[in-house]
């Protein structure tokens, strides 16, 4: 290991068991760390470009996006998702902070946001007697799950990049909100 990190990656050994520290970003939304030749292959290709640990989270997490979708389908196969309106999507990306560290809504939008969210929830669990994932653009993806994670800690939250182009997924809801008036 501490070969590959100097000469493939460019980390030091230290440097590079730091990095494997950050996979608890991937174990706390229950995602497998098995596949550990994937994991460093995409540290090391994509620390190349950005070393935030936030970004290469993000790759890796797209570099095992047939586990992450096998590990979230329902019992008959698909993929069951609420996923996030356009105008929502907007919003969220409007509040992102340009280092992509923090996100700020305003608080009556974000009251708007668990509603909608919350009812979208229990109408597929009642509906369709499965857990879906939520699903929203690569973009949003971390800071969202970060603004739900106290509330819906249980839930995935997947990026369009995150699904794998043979898994078959299902709308089961979409969250939609007015926009709040300053």
């Amino acid at each position: 290991i501490r070969d590959m990190a100097e000469t493939t990656a460019g980390f030091s050994f230290i440097e590079l068991m730091t990095l494997l520290g950050k996979t608890k970003n991937l174990l706390k939304e229950r995602v497998t760390v098995r596949d550990l030749g994937t994991i460093l292959e995409t540290i090391s290709l994509q620390s190349k470009f950005n070393k935030d640990y936030d970004f290469l989270t993000e790759r890796v997490r797209e570099a095992l996006a047939r586990s992450i979708c096998k590990q979230n389908l329902a019992d008959n196969g698909e993929l069951m998702a609420i996923i996030l309106s356009p105008d929502v999507e907007k919003t969220l990306a409007q509040g992102i902070s340009p280092d992509g560290q923090n996100m700020t809504i305003d608080p009556t939008y974000s009251k708007q946001l668990y509603s909608s969210l919350d009812n979208e929830i229990k109408k597929a669990l009642m509906t369709y007697n499965c857990q879906p994932v939520i699903l929203c653009s690569s973009p949003i993806r971390l800071q969202f799950r970060r603004f739900i994670e106290n509330y819906y800690p249980q839930f995935s939250i997947m990026s369009y990049n995150e699904i794998n182009t043979s898994i078959k997924v299902k709308s089961v809801g979409v969250i939609r909100l007015e926009a709040v008036k300053s």
